[in-house]
């Protein structure tokens, strides 16, 4: 195999819907899904920030995409987090300095639901506190073939019955010929986990661990063929690169992930 991996960098999201940019697409179908589960867009965030600005005490999560009919949003939509309840007045009117409000968010570059002073604002708040640190780095103590190694796929090791489908065991394997040691922990962050099925005797059931709408009503949502057997098409590897040769051993994605975090938080007792 080659000595190079390339990234295939998707363009930057900037579909605009009912007025409002920064989405891979105007809806979710058989076509869009995948970006929608995998990779986050500012225009999901965006939502997720007017929620916070709604007067409402518990507001409703209003993602202006489309949906396939008699569906919901479930957790694995990249950016969307759990419900929102009760919050401190001060953030609706710091957002509202913003220009930022239940019903209407500022852009700086049209269709990318971008906003420069929000964003400035962010890093001025993390560059004022001392709670966070980074490791130092002995360059010479890294190893030298991490492209190679970096060409991973990651698996469940067990069928869960899990909310998103990145909180599960999983076990990654290398491709490369070099040592497992050099394989590293990268694989924590998910960005090659297939998507494999969970428990269920219906493919309602099945994909519930990743897929990012859920059927709803007395007639709900049933994922046609197309959309299920496309679920991997960004983590399939070409031919002659994803074969198993070393196998490392299996953690639990989402706390590994934590560990990683709380390692950069300094704990102040």
């Amino acid at each position: 195999m080659g000595k190079e991996t390339l990234l295939a960098i998707p363009p930057l999201p900037t579909t605009a819907v009912q007025g409002f940019g920064g989405y891979h697409a105007a809806a979710i179908n058989e076509n869009t899904h995948n970006l929608f589960e995998e990779i986050p867009s500012l225009g999901i965030a965006g939502d997720m920030v007017m929620a916070l600005a709604s007067q409402d005490a518990e507001p409703t999560l209003n993602f202006h995409i489309g949906k396939p009919p008699n569906s919901d949003f479930t957790t694995s939509l990249a950016g969307k987090f759990y419900l929102i309840g009760p919050r401190h007045p001060e953030i609706g009117q710091r957002l509202a300095g913003f220009r930022i409000t239940g019903t209407s968010f500022t852009e700086y570059v049209a269709g990318t639901r971008f906003h420069l002073r929000y964003l400035i604002s962010l890093s001025d708040i993390l560059g004022n506190t001392d709670t966070f640190r980074t490791d130092k780095i002995v360059f010479e103590n890294v190893g030298m073939m991490g492209g190679e190694t970096h060409v991973i796929h990651t698996r469940p090791s067990e069928i869960a019955d899990t909310e998103k489908w990145y909180e599960r065991n999983l076990k990654p394997t290398s491709a490369a010929v070099s040592a497992t040691a050099e394989m590293g922990v990268a694989y924590c962050f998910g960005f090659q986990l297939y998507k494999d099925d969970g428990p269920g005797e219906t493919r309602s059931g099945k994909v519930a661990n990743w897929s990012c709408v859920t059927g709803t009503g007395r007639t709900p949502f049933e994922m046609p063929d197309g959309w299920y057997n496309n679920r991997n098409d960004r983590r399939n590897l070409p031919d002659g690169i994803g074969t198993e040769r070393f196998r490392a051993i299996s953690m639990r994605q989402d706390l590994t992930l934590m560990n990683v975090v709380r390692r950069k938080i300094k704990t102040n007792l």
